[in-house]
Order: C-alpha cells, then sequence, then structure tokens
C-alpha cells in the first residue's frame, strides 16, 4: 500500500535533509582544514536547523535555551559527584561516567 505523507511533513522531512546535506559539507571542510570554510558551513548548518525547527513548530531559541540549562544542570550534577575544581587531573573515563549518571538521574526524576 501507498503510504500518504501529509505535506507538513513532507516539508520536515525536506528540512531534516537539508541538516544531513550542511552536516556532510561540514565534515568535508572539517576534513581539508579550512577554519574560513568550517565556519562558513556551521553558519549554513545551524540555519538549516533553524528553519527546521520553525518547520516543526518548535521556537529554535528557546530549545537551545533549555538545552543549555539541561547542560548546565549535568554539569554541576558532575561537579558535585567529583569536585571538579579540586581535581583536574581526572581521566576522560571518570569524568563521561560522571556525565552519563547525570543524564541517568536527570531521567529517572
Amino acid at each position: 500500500s501507498t503510504h500518504c505523507i501529509s505535506s507538513a511533513a513532507s516539508d520536515v522531512y525536506k528540512r531534516q535533509d537539508k541538516v544531513k546535506e550542511e552536516l556532510a559539507e561540514l565534515q568535508q571542510e572539517v576534513d581539508s582544514g579550512d577554519k574560513a570554510r568550517q565556519e562558513e558551513e556551521l553558519g549554513d548548518l545551524m540555519f538549516a536547523c533553524v528553519n527546521l525547527a520553525r518547520h516543526l513548530s518548535i521556537d529554535p531559541e528557546r530549545a537551545l535555551a533549555k538545552t543549555n540549562n539541561k547542560f548546565k544542570r549535568r554539569f554541576e550534577s558532575m561537579d558535585a559527584e567529583l569536585d571538579l575544581k579540586n581535581n583536574l587531573s581526572l581521566d576522560t573515563e571518570s569524568l563521561e561516567q560522571a556525565w552519563n549518571n547525570a543524564k541517568k538521574a536527570e531521567k529517572n526524576s
């Protein structure tokens, strides 16, 4: 059977494809080492993400603010667990474990 995709969903899929395209272009410039082109492609990627948000009826500034707050809470949880200010020689594994603990605690609350 043929699936009928709404035009709204179709628009979202097009915007998702554009995000993927811009991400691939950024990766090419990361591989090339050209900082000016990386900056340009990152800007294009960010614009594509904002456009996707608009098509999802999501306020991109609000979404970013919520994500910033989430990462701040997680970092504060890591700091409480590891005392980061007084423990500067932590290995990546310890930091990653504390980050994952913070994520789990947030999901379970």
